[in-house]
């Protein structure tokens, strides 16, 4: 049981300021891992929506218990860059 939780990790999003990286607006190359800084929270949640429905139910669940006004998250592609490869699906295990 260490050894799993030794495995955890944590992710504390404290910047929310209109600079912070979780508030970019970018291609991700790395969607499989969810990024210290977030920065790719929006493919993160986007591919495990698509790929790992199970655990992305999960994490919504987990927003509702403190946000029960939440409903859902409405994630999709970029219009913009619907062109090019949307968040960079790579390693889409």
């Amino acid at each position: 049981m260490i050894s799993d939780l030794e495995s955890y990790r944590l992710y504390h999003f404290h910047d929310t300021s209109d600079t912070a990286a979780v508030k970019a607006r970018r291609m991700s190359r790395t969607t499989v891992v969810l990024r210290p800084q977030a920065d790719n929270l929006a493919a993160f949640l986007y591919w495990m929506q698509q790929k790992k429905l199970d655990h992305f139910a999960n994490v919504q669940d987990t927003v509702r218990q403190i946000a029960p006004f939440f409903e859902e998250f409405r994630l999709e592609p970029s219009k913009l860059k619907r062109k090019q490869n949307p968040f960079g699906m790579e390693g889409e295990g």
